[in-house]
Order: structure tokens, then sequence, then C-alpha cells
């Protein structure tokens, strides 16, 4: 059994076609009585539910052709990530060498 929640997004809708759509009821309530003052035929519901999420494994073969036609892209984020790895683990081993020396 599913559990029912809480629907985050709210669209105000201006003769029946949506004019803005906010997270949050209580903000989206705000924002309907500050319109309404000067426009006439506003409303707020909940915003429609998307059809169809991506799973994760649509999410993993997108990644994958990704990668497949951007290999420059991924080599430069590969070094990039290895350097920051890098310059991180000689940071902490001359970080250790300082706290040894600062001893009694």
């Amino acid at each position: 059994m599913q559990k029912h929640r809480y629907n985050s997004k709210w669209v105000i809708s201006y003769k029946g076609k949506a004019y803005a759509t906010v997270y949050g009821k209580k903000k989206a309530y705000e924002m309907y009585v500050r319109l309404s003052h000067c426009m006439v035929g506003l409303s707020v519901e909940p915003a429609p539910k998307r059809d169809r999420k991506r799973t994760p494994e649509e999410i993993a073969e997108y990644n994958r052709q990704w990668r497949r036609k951007n290999p420059d892209k991924v080599k430069a984020y590969n070094r990039r990530s290895y350097l920051k790895k890098a310059a991180q683990s000689s940071q902490r081993q001359q970080g250790d060498g300082r706290s040894q020396r600062q001893g009694p």
C-alpha cells in the first residue's frame, strides 16, 4: 500500500490556464491573495503529477551513452578528480607530520 503524500507543488491559474507554479501551499495562497487584488479569475490547485519518472536503468543507460559520445569531457573530469584527490591526500600527509612535531 502506497502512502499518500502531500502535494508540494501548486499552480495558480488564471481563467483555467496555469499562471504560476509555487512550492508550498501556504506560499501559493499568499501569492494568490496578493495577485487577486489586481486579477479577477485566479484559482489555486495542486499541480498535476508527472506521468512518468525515469527509472534508474534508463538514467544509467543515458549516462553510458553520454560517456560514449563525450570521451574528452569524461577524460577531463577524471583528470580533475584524480588531481583533487592527490592534493587532498598530500595535504593530509603534511597535516599528520605537523601534528607529530607539535607534541611535547
